[in-house]
């Protein structure tokens, strides 16, 4: 279903920002946000395999995350909390995982919801959907493309790479 998978996407971003902007807080609640993010990730992966293409640009911003100094949080911290994001995604797939293993079914969920996937002839190009929503929706299409190139700019200043505003704009 993809209004629970965008939902639980939408519940990422705003976690791992809230985590990075938890600075001043306490480091439990600034853990707590980070695996919650990776909780959120791995529901929505598992409610909807679009968010594989969420979870590329999701990688990029903790990538992001990790190696920007003007976030305003120190190295360790910030490798720290891409732990964090870790063990949130793997608490969600476990669980599946523990609920399908006694019934003799993992390898059969994993094969069909994933390895059939890459294994389709016929190869996913986004290049025509986003021809379509041009013809369809023009208005809407400018609007989010200047939204996103505004979005990109500002990644350039300090303080909004301190507020993580990073992470919208990277996973889009």
């Amino acid at each position: 279903p993809d209004l629970p998978g965008v939902i639980f996407w939408l519940l990422t971003l705003i976690l791992l920002i809230k985590g990075i902007n938890s600075k001043g807080q306490q480091n439990s609640r600034r853990r707590l946000y980070f695996l919650l993010s990776g909780v959120m990730m791995a529901s929505a992966i598992l409610s909807t395999q679009k968010a594989l293409f969420a979870a590329m640009g999701f990688s990029l911003a903790l990538l992001w995350m990790l190696f920007d100094n003007r976030i305003g949080i120190s190295f360790k911290e910030r490798a720290s909390s891409l732990l964090w994001v870790g063990l949130g995604i793997l608490i969600p797939a476990g669980v599946t995982c523990l609920y399908f293993l006694p019934h003799r079914a993992l390898d059969d969920f994993i094969y069909r919801n994933f390895i059939m996937n890459l294994r389709w002839r016929r190869k996913f190009l986004p290049y025509g959907y986003i021809q379509q929503a041009f013809r369809q929706n023009p208005f809407f299409s400018v609007l989010g493309l200047m939204g996103l190139v505004i979005a990109t700019l500002r990644l350039r200043k300090r303080e909004e790479a301190a507020k993580g505003s990073f992470a919208p704009a990277l996973s889009t």
